[in-house]
């Protein structure tokens, strides 16, 4: 998808076209309520129990919103973005940062 975005938007710059990635992270909803349960269960514990595991490798131990990532769509489709083209932006409060893997957290 990166390579992609790059690659339209040196295409398409010259007629005034953006191109620009929106890398979502772990959107709150029932699709992830239903990946979180699912692999609670297989590790034989609650949804509520094994959620802050999945978070603890986000830096900012969160999941984001539909909403979160509609605003960074209209942010982009704005004036205020006007020279922003070519751009893998995630919304997904830190999801890529690497922290120590699930199975070492044992206290979270």
């Amino acid at each position: 998808m990166r390579g992609l975005t790059d690659v339209l938007a040196i295409e398409l710059g010259e007629y005034g076209i953006r191109v620009n990635a929106i890398l979502p992270g772990m959107v709150a909803g029932p699709r992830l309520d239903r990946v979180v349960g699912e692999q609670a269960k297989a590790r034989g514990m609650t949804a509520e129990e094994y959620l802050p595991r999945m978070l603890h490798n986000i830096s900012m131990h969160s999941t984001v919103t539909a909403e979160d990532v509609a605003e960074m769509a209209v942010f982009l489709g704005s004036p205020a973005a006007r020279f922003v083209s070519g751009q893998a932006i995630g919304v997904c409060a830190n999801f890529e940062s690497y922290r120590a893997p699930l199975a070492v957290v044992s206290d979270v």
